[in-house]
């Protein structure tokens, strides 16, 4: 499933869609599919929406004998009103998986449950996290009760756990799916066939899971790749051409084509992608710079994403920021609306807006960008 706007991605997915953002210089659909085929996975369909040709353009390049397909949505469909649409060509059971999320499946004991309990359909789990901003389900052994869609702290039972969006599913799960309008899974299709008495169930079947639904979150997965933690392998990285007097302190991934100026420091964990430029006495601390993407001299960026081919203006000091590349020519930064009792901008902030081709700056997403006091 690849049809999602990643909204809360913004600005990353302004110009990409989520399941082509890149994780180390590699889009994180390339990632997934390479995981399913090597866990023997025979066909996959991808089901996209917005932005769907640059997915079906970046599927083009796989071999031909990877048996990959592109549906792509007319008008929004929903998780399952995507999946529904390709019934004709699916034979049960099937897997459907999320198509922006770094995961390392258990398909065996995926498998061996559907098939041992008879299930309709059987739910991935995660491990135990964060549970808050997911849909999770309350089980009784592996038998599932009820869901509760990203609920509040004191609707959650103790035995909650995450749906990670990956199912195994029968294709009679599919039979009274509309054709037409919104229609989703743990909304809509879960709830309805739990309540006609269809067997639905669920297995701990992700060895590892998370999601990159925010620019924290992506930040923090490229943070777990540097240390190891990630499940899937990742382009090794590359020595920068620096300057002698640069300064590069902690685990730090360099893609191709990095250059550092002269009196530059770059602190990690942090990441640069292929053809990033940090200009002299720039600070790069903890933060992603994707690739093409520029940082002038004397800026400061702290806790930051760039997007591709972005351009950070000299002087300018960033902390917690996504700064948007899309189009190149037009880089800006991101704003945010504070919510209540939130504090107000240190004096002499000035907030940077997006123009207007990219959307109202005020619904961008959660960072703020600001530029030097005078």
């Amino acid at each position: 499933m690849a049809g999602g706007r990643g909204e809360r991605l913004q600005p990353l997915t302004a110009g990409l869609p989520k399941p082509l953002v890149p994780l180390f210089d590699r889009p994180l659909l390339g990632y997934l599919i390479q995981h399913l085929l090597e866990h023997g996975v025979e066909e996959i369909f991808v089901t996209a929406g917005y932005r769907g040709e640059q997915i079906r353009a970046y599927l083009a390049g796989f071999p031909a004998d990877a048996r990959l397909h592109c549906h792509t949505e007319e008008r929004p469909r929903g998780t399952a009103g995507a999946v529904a649409d390709l019934r004709p060509r699916l034979r049960s059971p099937f897997l459907v998986v999320s198509g922006d999320a770094i995961l390392d499946l258990d398909l065996p004991a995926l498998l061996g449950a559907h098939q041992a309990d008879g299930n309709m359909v059987t739910i991935c789990l995660a491990p135990l996290g964060e549970r808050l901003r997911f849909g999770t389900v309350a089980l009784t052994g592996r038998r599932i009760r009820h869901f509760v869609e990203k609920p509040p702290l004191a609707d959650l039972l103790p035995e909650a756990r995450i749906n990670t969006g990956c199912y195994v599913m029968q294709t009679e799960a599919l039979a009274d799916v509309p054709g037409e309008g919104l229609v989703d899974f743990a909304l809509h299709v879960f709830p309805s066939l739990l309540a006609r008495g269809y067997p639905l169930g669920a297995v701990a079947g992700a060895r590892f899971w998370r999601d990159i639904g925010t620019l924290e979150a992506y930040r923090e997965a490229h943070f777990e790749g540097l240390n190891g933690t990630l499940p899937w392998s990742l382009a090794k990285g590359t020595e920068p051409v620096a300057a002698a007097s640069a300064q590069i302190r902690g685990p730090v991934h360099f893609g191709s084509g990095v250059r550092i100026e002269a009196g530059a420091r770059i602190v990690g964990p942090a990441v640069l992608g292929e053809g990033c430029r940090v200009g002299r006495g720039a600070e790069v601390v903890r933060s992603i710079l994707l690739a093409g993407s520029a940082v002038a001299a004397g800026v400061v960026l702290r806790d930051c994403v760039v997007d591709l081919g972005a351009r950070v203006p000299a002087g300018w000091r960033l902390a917690g920021a996504g700064v948007a590349g899309w189009p190149a020519a037009g880089a800006r930064s991101v704003g945010r609306v504070r919510r209540a009792g939130a504090a107000e901008p240190a004096p002499g902030a000035k907030p940077v807006s997006a123009p207007a081709a990219a959307g109202d700056a005020r619904d961008a997403g959660p960072f703020v960008a600001t530029a030097p006091a005078p």
